[in-house]
């Protein structure tokens, strides 16, 4: 019952952002959404800061998960393009509030989190030294989540096909041999 109280809240929480002003979003706002207390809201949650960071790690682990299911690194990224751009309207408004910073954070992290998981799967860079590898997990951490910025905030449509490729040309480094 816990964790489905917890998911219900989030839930209402991306429900009550897709109309709302995520700044303006209140505990009240919540708790009338889900019908429960404010006390079930604080059993579950510090505060409406603590459902951000909770309903973003589940988010972004969901759309990680399903590009790791991808047959190749190029398709995993271009899967994980997909899925940032299908859910463009939440990524603007978290990164439109005043939570960016922390939005930013989490979204780094994650995608650390990402490139450490297809590392493991394709051994990427298996000759290099810890200490370079955690360098370049950083930089392409850091690359690729200001590339998810920009998807999320064109105008126009973005060829998806073709960033995957030039994003997995750049992190195996075969862009520098051609």
């Amino acid at each position: 019952m816990s964790s489905k109280t917890k998911k219900m809240i989030s839930y209402a929480f991306l429900e009550l952002a897709k109309k709302k002003n995520i700044d303006k979003i209140t505990v009240k706002d919540i708790v009338e959404k889900v019908d429960i207390t404010r006390q079930t809201f604080y059993y579950h949650y510090k505060d409406i800061m603590d459902v951000i960071e909770w309903s973003l790690e589940q988010k972004m682990s969901e759309i990680l998960e399903k590009s790791l299911q991808a047959e190749s690194m190029e398709k995993s990224i271009r899967e994980l393009l997909s899925l940032v751009e299908e859910n463009t309207d939440i990524f603007n408004k978290l990164m439109n509030s005043q939570k960016r910073e922390l939005i930013e954070r989490l979204l780094v992290e994650t995608i650390r989190s990402y490139m450490k998981k297809m590392i493991d799967r394709t051994e990427l860079f298996m000759d290099m030294r810890r200490s370079d590898l955690e360098v370049a997990i950083n930089y392409h951490s850091f690359a690729l989540a200001g590339i998810l910025f920009e998807i999320t905030n064109k105008t126009k449509p973005v060829d998806l096909d073709l960033l995957s490729e030039k994003i997995y040309l750049l992190i195996t480094g075969k862009m520098f041999n051609s």
